[in-house]
């Protein structure tokens, strides 16, 4: 490998160009260790054969440019800016699928390379000077600056566990642990609606659309916290996602969910859409009430919806009614973990704990744990009850049944028994012509058991009136059309 030696530099300034030595390291589970310039580095990343910024790894929002410019500063004094390493993916076809004609992805160091490539595009300054004020020798030694790049081929788990062991100085966490599989169909759904990624060619779901003022860095339109802090807001679709699929307020810890992750579990087109209606009902409930989400406020929204949701699947907040379900929610939500003191601060009740132990507790202290305890279905299903007593959801939630209508067979059943006439005129009812008529409107809670076997044009007819309601109205018009005749 060939090394290349200090050079004495070239001062702009108060700056340095200048270029360091590199050595050759034992391998360890690595393809190689070799140089690339600064130049190499940018043109590869600007050319898409290195992706600095990989979906496993996209980092958090930056705040400005304090920390690129400490990268070019330290580069031009003559520093090092450590090692750069990166993921060969040219012969993995998983990647190669989400990634086409990328040759590596960056697993540390990505930060330092969209600075390269940030300040020879003129993106910001350092110390006042941009790329493109620099001299002309100046630039050409920049850019001939040797960084040294460690190669991997490895699997999705090693590049994490690789990340991880490089990240020492800011520990990964263990979402971020969890979410640095850029392959997974899992981990995709999670993303997919908290950020825009190129390579998905997504659409972010609106509860985590952020704006940009005045060239400033974006801010959450719907979060009282920064954007996407250290994944938080993945975690929370995550979480979303897993009681979906549980069908309630089930475990949904970040090991359950690393699992998921790691298996690829493919979520139902069903599925998706009711873990965008939870991110629809989220988000409606937070504009019309004017609230911005934290984690605590929710972390009780979701538990709140999950209880509902294990009533029944299909149960929906009327479109007429969010700010009053807003009301009750905050209502409750205030006088279980609020600042100012109530009842709940003193009154103490034996909570289940686990399953196998029980605890005396004050209500307010098992309210504020509980919430955010979403590996633990036992206290979250008692949270959940906490609030939903304290809220007055008559009116303002209907629950409809998970099966809107009845099969052939059955309604063919149905007409037999009312002796093949239809329910609201009595005339002969032929199979083919029939249809389930709810007596009160699905979409307004109504049940399968209270409704019975129409004619088709009736159950157009008959809008959002129940069959009572309708057969009134038809024997009133034929009433007044008698007396029309007459």
């Amino acid at each position: 490998m060939k090394n290349y030696p200090q050079t004495t530099g070239l001062t702009v300034g108060n700056l340095t160009v200048g270029q360091r030595s590199t050595q050759n390291k034992e391998n360890c589970m690595h393809n190689a260790t070799f140089n690339k310039t600064v130049g190499d580095l940018i043109t590869e990343s600007t050319n898409g054969k290195i992706n600095p910024n990989p979906i496993g790894q996209r980092p958090p929002v930056s705040e400005g440019w304090a920390k690129s410019k400490g990268i070019i500063e330290s580069l031009l004094k003559g520093y090092s800016i450590g090692l750069i390493t990166l993921r060969d993916i040219r012969k993995d076809t998983d990647n190669q699928k989400v990634y086409k004609g990328t040759d590596y992805l960056v697993i540390d160091g990505g930060h330092r390379i969209r600075a390269l490539r940030d300040f020879s595009m003129n993106k910001f300054d350092v110390n006042g000077l941009r790329f493109v004020d620099l001299p002309d020798d100046v630039q050409k030694a920049f850019l001939e600056i040797v960084i040294s790049v460690d190669t991997y081929t490895v699997d999705n788990k090693q590049a994490t566990e690789i990340f991880r062991r490089l990240n020492t100085v800011t520990p990964v966490n263990p979402i971020e642990m969890i979410m640095s599989n850029d392959t997974s169909a899992f981990a995709k759904e999670i993303r997919s609606r908290v950020a825009f990624y190129s390579e998905y060619e997504n659409k972010v779901h609106p509860l985590f659309d952020v704006v940009s003022k005045n060239g400033k860095p974006p801010k959450p339109l719907n979060w009282n916290t920064n954007t996407n802090p250290r994944r938080k807001w993945d975690e929370y679709v995550g979480i979303v996602s897993l009681k979906v699929i549980g069908g309630g307020n089930v475990n949904a810890g970040l090991d359950i969910l690393a699992e998921n992750v790691e298996q690829g579990i493919v979520i139902s087109d069903k599925n998706g859409k009711r873990i965008d209606r939870f991110l629809d009902d989220a988000l409606k409930v937070s504009l019309v009430i004017n609230k911005k989400f934290n984690t605590d406020t929710f972390a009780a929204f979701q538990v709140v919806w999950f209880a509902l949701f294990e009533e029944t699947k299909e149960f929906k907040i009327d479109k007429d009614t969010y700010l009053e379900f807003a009301k009750e929610f905050y209502k409750a939500h205030t006088a279980l973990t609020g600042n100012t003191d109530n009842k709940f601060d003193t009154n103490r009740k034996m909570f289940d704990i686990n399953e196998k132990k029980s605890e005396m507790i004050a209500i307010k202290t098992f309210a504020r744990l509980a919430i955010k305890n979403f590996a633990n279905h036992i206290q979250q299903k008692q949270v959940a009850k906490l609030y939903l007593e304290l809220m007055n959801l008559d009116d303002i939630v209907v629950f409809c049944e998970e099966q809107r209508s009845k099969t052939k067979a059955k309604k063919f059943e149905q007409l037999t028994i009312q002796g093949f006439v239809c329910a609201i005129d009595g005339l002969e009812l032929d199979i083919d012509d029939a249809i389930f008529g709810h007596d009160t409107p699905w979409s307004k809670g109504g049940r399968i058991k209270d409704g019975a076997i129409i004619r088709k044009s009736h159950n157009v007819d008959m809008g959002t009136m129940t069959i009572a309601k309708y057969k009134a109205y038809l024997e009133f018009n034929k009433a007044y059309d008698e007396i029309k005749e007459k």
